[in-house]
């Protein structure tokens, strides 16, 4: 009988052992992780980034219903999240299908001519929804690309190169019918850069 109640005496004091042992590692855990008590200010907690993408809401920050904005079916519903600024608590993202659209529109024409074949073009219209940037190889003896731009100028960079012989590449940047920006190269494997 001694042995028996000695065994459960033993076996109690076992367990609460084992329960002072889970609250005191429970506590610590917490501690560590930052979920009681006050934190010291040279704690560092590294953010982990989402792997979640953003919720999409019905309405915009203002209250307004997607129904009220001039846009295409298709056109996904923009984030009703705020932007964390730099240190600009809740600033609000500008309503819009795009930056640009709202602009004024100019149309720009962009050429390269030579007597000799051109060995390559590279432009840059970066306000220009269907040829933004570009390069083309062996475009003859010359080339010529019209597209619109929105926005103050400068609109577009041209850019190509002399052949070996020396003969002259001419580039040109026309906006709204008026030349921009006229220039050409002057010897052998000279680099030519138009912008306007």
């Amino acid at each position: 009988m001694r042995r028996v109640k000695r065994d459960r005496t033993r076996s109690a004091a076992a367990a609460a052992v084992v329960v002072g042992l889970l609250v005191i590692a429970g506590v610590a855990a917490s501690l560590l992780l930052g979920h009681g008590g006050s934190t010291p200010k040279d704690d560092v907690r590294v953010a982990v980034p989402s792997t979640e993408p953003p919720e999409y809401s019905a309405t915009d920050d203002l209250g307004l219903a997607d129904q009220d904005v001039d846009r295409p079916a298709t056109a996904p519903a923009r984030p009703g999240t705020t932007f964390p600024g730099a240190g600009v608590p809740d600033l609000k993202g500008l309503r819009g299908e795009g930056g640009i659209l709202g602009l004024p529109r100019e149309k720009v024409v962009l050429t390269m001519t030579s007597a000799a074949p051109i060995a390559y073009v590279g432009y840059i219209v970066p306000t220009s929804l269907d040829h933004s940037t570009g390069t083309v190889t062996s475009p003859g003896t010359s080339w010529s690309l019209t597209t619109t731009a929105y926005g103050p100028p400068d609109y577009a960079q041209l850019f190509s190169l002399a052949g070996p012989a020396g003969v002259p590449v001419t580039c040109t940047i026309t906006v709204n019918g008026r030349v921009t920006e006229t220039r050409t190269t002057s010897g052998p494997h000279d680099q030519l850069f138009c912008q306007g």
